[in-house]
Formats: C-alpha cells, sequence, structure tokens
C-alpha cells in the first residue's frame, strides 16, 4: 500500500460537509473515540458557525494523515511545511454531493489508516459519523421503507 498526504482543499471539503447542516433536523454532526474495548473516551461536536472549531478538527484529520504518512514511511518524511497539520486553516467549499463526499471519505481513509491506533481513533470516528449522516443525504433515502416486507417481496 502506498500513502499520500490529502490536499487541503480535501480536508477543507470533509469538514464541510460535517459542518453542514442539511436541513433544520439534521443539527451538527457528532463522533465518539472509543478505547479497544468499545467504551467511549470522549464526545466530538462540529457545526459550520464555529469556524475556531472547525480548523481544530481539519488539524485533527491532517495530523491523522500525517501520522500514516510517517509510519508508513519512517518518522518525519514528511516535510512539506505547507501542508503540515499546524499550519491548517479551515476555509468552507462548495456542499459536494453524497457519493463524492463517501468516495472522499474512503479516501481519506485509505491514506490515514496506517498509523498506530487509527480503529479507535478521533479520525476514524469522524469518518463513520460523516460517513453514516452522508448516507442519509443520499436521493431518496429518507423515503426509502423501513423495512422490506412480504408484501413488497412480488410487487
Amino acid at each position: 500500500m502506498s500513502v499520500f498526504i490529502v490536499a487541503k482543499a480535501h480536508i477543507d471539503a470533509l469538514v464541510t460537509a460535517a459542518a453542514h447542516p442539511e436541513s433544520p433536523s439534521n443539527g451538527p454532526l457528532h463522533w465518539y473515540s472509543t478505547n479497544a474495548q468499545g467504551e467511549v473516551i470522549e464526545h466530538y461536536t462540529i457545526n459550520g458557525h464555529d469556524r475556531s472549531r472547525c480548523t481544530k478538527v481539519g488539524q485533527m484529520l491532517w495530523a491523522a494523515n500525517e501520522a500514516s504518512f510517517n509510519a508508513r514511511y519512517g518518522a518525519n518524511s514528511h516535510t512539506d511545511t505547507d501542508t503540515h497539520a499546524n499550519t491548517y486553516r479551515y476555509q468552507p467549499t462548495q456542499l459536494f454531493d453524497p457519493v463524492t463526499i463517501l468516495r472522499a471519505i474512503d479516501c481519506y481513509e485509505y491514506q490515514t489508516e496506517e498509523a498506530a491506533g487509527w480503529y479507535t481513533s478521533e479520525a476514524r470516528a469522524f469518518c463513520d459519523a460523516l460517513r453514516e449522516k452522508t448516507i442519509a443525504r443520499l436521493p431518496g433515502y429518507d423515503t426509502a421503507p423501513w423495512e422490506i416486507t412480504e408484501s413488497m417481496r412480488n410487487p
């Protein structure tokens, strides 16, 4: 597997999707960090009105990506100062369609899963919560039947 540092625009798009309320009922995105036993360690949230929080989330995401890069290629392998997480400042982007965001989450996770602790990390919990929120944005999702019954089996 190869790993690369995702573009700032990629992080901005993920944070924008997370912070954007699609309807009054959706509200802010919530996610939880857990330990190896699945116990909640910390609760997180984000909304688009708090630029400072959006920046902190973007920094966390980029730091996890850089940790994965360094785990794959050796400590401090990534030296491009323009992309270090500590220089990240959130800049809202357009809200991309759900399929584009789902692919962006997949790309980000693939580039970030090399770091130790990925499976219990805040970054992974963020991705899981964003994926769930994004799936709910797919056209027809909210009007699809909750259960498939016998009466639906053979139309």
